[in-house]
């Protein structure tokens, strides 16, 4: 059992570290290169109209949006297991402080996309932002979003998203910066530390994680509101995120790396990644069936719009990549614990919840001409190959194992 090691070695190399191997950085730099072709094809392939350039505005947002949520998990990770006093994962947490990493590339990233769109006058994304939306006198007036005018305006919008990146960008650095000086001094200062840190981040985590979706996914349908669309991003973030974790963590074994993880640890991982695809499917189904049994016209207008059109496949699809399969795969105790089936369950939920992001954005910018193709792909190629370079070289700046964590004991014996 877990701690039942106490008294015997650790029997892993504690300094191990990560070479970044040419081969992946050479993959990264092709699927940037990639990325760049698909945005450029995204634009151009638009159609024609005032909404021609949608098309690529939309890529650019979705896949913001997904890798910044694979980002915050990791951190997130780290601070509800210190905060909970976790042995089991304290080997593996040099994964999620890596993926963290991106966490400022994509706050300058969006930041700068939104900029270029809203300030531009490029948006075909924000109706709210639109010239004339708040003016009575205009022929464009819309009195649902003039009443939420004085949360929905452009100095307020821009103000709330920088002050979230900055303080998630903090709290990554600082959880960093103690992870390591746990490392250099050892002792429980460190960690205390930590856990004090993490209890104030999950805090400022909450409230500033509700401000991003309510702003970036959720007024993309202003006339719509939902109280529990946050819960539907954070399930959303938090499985996506934990199935990253566990391809990473299987890919750096596979490579020689990280033997220190055994199946227990998989299995652990495993079980997140099985429970919260559960309890994201609580979420859509508890969304779906409040508005469709009140039948309230803006409300009820959501799931309308993805149901009673062309989308209708992709609504049901998402519905059976993101539930159905990984109940089906996953829900034997081997299951979680086998590399075969590991890597296509993580892969499929990560595809699963990128169309899920998907179809957050596209319906409410694009309506029924719902494109998935080669433009969507490279781009999701080149974010990939980003998110890649960036963690990649954030684990390999430290050891992989914390050497000196209090629980690393707990880890290297944990057994299930």
């Amino acid at each position: 059992m877990a701690g039942h090691g106490h008294g015997f070695q650790i029997p892993f190399d504690t300094t191990e570290r990560f070479v970044v191997p040419s081969r992946l950085r050479l993959i990264s730099f092709v699927l940037m290169a990639l990325g760049v072709v698909g945005i450029v094809l995204g634009f151009m392939m638009g159609g024609d109209g005032e909404n021609s350039m949608a098309r690529g505005w939309l890529n650019l947002m979705v896949n913001n949006v997904f890798f910044l949520y694979l980002a915050l998990t990791g951190t997130f990770f780290i601070a509800f297991n210190y905060m909970a006093n976790a042995g089991w994962s304290a080997g593996i947490k040099r994964i999620p402080e890596a993926m963290g990493a991106y966490i400022p590339v994509a706050g300058v990233s969006i930041l700068v996309i939104l900029a270029v769109m809203l300030l531009g006058n490029f948006d075909p994304i924000y109706h709210w932002a639109h010239e004339g939306i708040t003016d009575p006198n205009s022929p464009h007036f819309d009195e649902v979003i003039a009443k939420k005018s004085a949360y929905l305006n452009l100095p307020f919008f821009f103000a709330r998203i920088a002050i979230a990146f900055a303080a998630w960008t903090f709290f990554w650095s600082h959880l960093r910066k103690l992870s390591v000086q746990e490392d250099e001094i050892g002792g429980l200062r460190p960690f205390k530390h930590m856990r004090t840190a993490s209890a104030i981040y999950t805090v400022v985590f909450a409230v500033t994680f509700c401000m991003v979706v309510w702003d970036i996914v959720m007024s993309i349908d202003t006339h719509w509101f939902s109280t529990i669309f946050v819960f539907y991003n954070f399930t959303t973030m938090l499985v996506s995120g934990i199935s990253t974790i566990m391809v990473i963590l299987v890919l750096l074994q596979r490579a020689g790396y990280m033997k220190g993880a055994n199946s227990s640890h998989l299995h652990d991982l495993g079980k997140m990644m099985f429970g919260f695809s559960i309890f994201w499917t609580y979420q859509w189904l508890s969304q779906f069936l409040l508005y469709w049994y009140a039948n309230i016209p803006e409300e009820s207008v959501y799931y309308a719009e993805r149901i009673y059109s062309s989308i209708r496949p992709y609504f049901w699809i998402n519905l059976i990549v993101n539930f159905v399969l990984p109940l089906l795969i996953f829900m034997t105790r081997e299951s979680k614990r086998n590399h075969t089936t590991i890597i296509p369950v993580a892969i499929i939920i990560l595809c699963g919840h990128w169309l899920d992001i998907f179809l957050m954005f596209e319906v409410g910018i694009m309506g029924e001409s719902l494109q998935i193709g080669i433009p969507e792909v490279l781009t999701l190629a080149g974010y990939a190959g980003l998110f890649t370079f960036v963690v990649s070289r954030a684990l390999a700046k430290v050891n992989l194992y914390p050497a000196k964590h209090p629980y690393l004991r707990e880890f290297a014996f944990h057994d299930i």
